[in-house]
């Protein structure tokens, strides 16, 4: 019979066994070896070796451990291409776009918290495409405007991808920002206008990142466009085809209240259509030429609001001026009224033609007021 030394003998080695059986490594607690020195590894996104990459999109080089400590972006041609290291040293993100069909290579050194430095190596190749779109803006960069002025970008061939476009372009209103919308007109033309006209006195920035944009199969954008211009004080004109009125309303006032005569309303061909438009051009000088019927007269301080050819011109020679319509389409004036309103007047300016017989179709070029903004926005490929 054991006796109780012996059984205790017995438990000491029976747990001893417990014990060693729990190391980690395979060794006691009290043997057990240094942990391994992690290593500062800097990945890129898009990874290492990825082809096809869009030039406009973003480049990142990030590490988990530590910090990175430099970083060389290189060009095929050797060339460096500056980066954005962030704050805290974990990430660096390349500061500008790449061009197509190139190789670029990257090198980066990181340190971990024991300052041990690591390089990591990479690449990556931009796509090449078919072919490149070079868009354009359908008016130019300053200048001060009317509270109806809209503008437009126009592509040379039609864009089939119209969301992935509309999502690089931004209109930014200052000092508030102003309601608007994006609506494709055509295949190959997008146009903005706000919800309702522009404040007064607004700073309009537009910018369209449209280079590496996928327009088509195969086709990508060639350019970025930007537009700055300023909208003046609100005006509005109002011509009643019935009354033979034009009234000007400057910041919600009515300023001026001139005799008018319109399009004469025996012919369709000449009638002034009703409708909302806004000033496209100004002349001081301009030919009134027309085949059909058999005219062809220069007229002073002509103001164009229609892409069908209705503008607001001198013509005192018309003795129908405030009394019947009698003009080719046009709101003919006489000249001391004509020069006043020329004077003050901007391109941008809205022209609400309303008391007609004919109506102006929902929308024609340049007409971009002739729908109520729903109708607009629905137009918008987003």
């Amino acid at each position: 019979m054991k006796t109780r030394r012996t059984i205790a003998a017995i438990a000491l080695v029976v747990l001893a066994g417990v014990i060693t059986g729990c190391s980690t490594g395979g060794g006691s607690l009290a043997g057990a070896g240094p942990v391994a020195e992690q290593q500062a590894l800097v990945t890129a996104d898009p990874a290492d070796g990825t082809q096809d990459v869009n030039p406009a999109a973003p480049v990142t080089l990030r590490t988990g451990i530590g910090q990175i400590t430099e970083v060389q972006f290189s060009k095929p041609d050797g060339g460096r291409l500056d980066g954005v290291l962030s704050e805290d040293k974990t990430s660096w993100k390349l500061g500008v776009d790449l061009g197509f069909g190139k190789t670029y290579s990257w090198t980066a050194k990181a340190k971990n918290d024991k300052g041990t430095v690591t390089e990591s190596k990479g690449s990556l190749t931009t796509l090449a495409p078919g072919r490149t779109v070079q868009a354009r803006m359908d008016m130019g960069d300053g200048g001060t405007y009317g509270v109806g002025q809209t503008f437009g970008i126009k592509f040379p061939s039609p864009v089939q991808d119209k969301a992935a476009v509309q999502k690089r372009l931004t209109v930014t209103a200052t000092p508030a920002p102003v309601e608007g919308s994006w609506a494709w007109v055509s295949d190959t033309e997008v146009r903005y206008r706000p919800a309702a006209y522009w404040p007064a006195n607004t700073h309009v920035h537009v910018a369209a990142k449209l280079y590496a944009a996928p327009v088509a199969p195969g086709a990508y954008g060639a350019n970025d466009l930007t537009l700055d211009f300023d909208i003046g004080r609100s005006r509005i004109m109002r011509g009643n085809t019935q009354t033979h009125r034009f009234l000007v309303e400057d910041n919600g006032v009515q300023t001026a209240d001139y005799p008018a005569s319109y399009g004469a309303e025996n012919d369709p061909g000449k009638v002034t259509p009703n409708g909302n438009y806004v000033i496209m051009s100004k002349h001081e000088t301009e030919r009134m030429k027309n085949d059909k019927y058999n005219y062809d007269v220069m007229v002073n301080k002509a103001m164009r609001f229609s892409s069908n050819g209705e503008y607001t011109h001198a013509y005192s020679q018309n003795p129908n001026i405030g009394r019947s319509n009698s003009s080719h389409g046009c709101v003919n004036l006489r000249d001391a009224d004509a020069a006043a309103l020329f004077g003050s007047s901007l391109v941008g300016d809205p022209v609400i033609i309303t008391g007609s017989s004919v109506e102006m179709p929902a929308y024609a070029t340049n007409r971009d007021w002739q729908l109520p903004y729903a109708q607009w926005k629905a137009k918008s490929a987003l």
